[in-house]
């Protein structure tokens, strides 16, 4: 092996730090295990994941809302055939 210094941040040795006592290893272990888990190639995948999870949350408001407007609908016909006056005014001014 060959000695290396490099600078990081605080919050990166304290990190390091704690992940080497949770695994009983060095923290150039750790630096050393996480260049070798590094795969540029990745990233790509990894920002286009990020965009498909936002894509996904957006969908799943959209179809949230829309289930909610329909189940308002159903009680409204459900109220209509039971006779609630009281959903008349609102299918009135709904």
């Amino acid at each position: 092996m060959v000695r290396m210094q490099i600078l990081v941040d605080p919050k990166h040795k304290k990190l390091a730090e704690k992940l080497a006592r949770q695994t009983d290893t060095s923290s150039s272990e750790i630096f050393r295990r996480a260049l070798e888990a590094y795969d540029p190639d990745k990233e790509a995948e990894y920002q286009e994941l990020d965009v498909l999870i936002k894509a996904l949350g957006e969908a799943n408001k959209r179809a949230r809302r829309a289930l909610e407007e329909a189940e308002a609908e159903v009680e409204r016909t459900l109220a209509y055939y039971r006779g609630d006056k009281q959903d008349d005014r609102i299918r009135a001014t709904g």
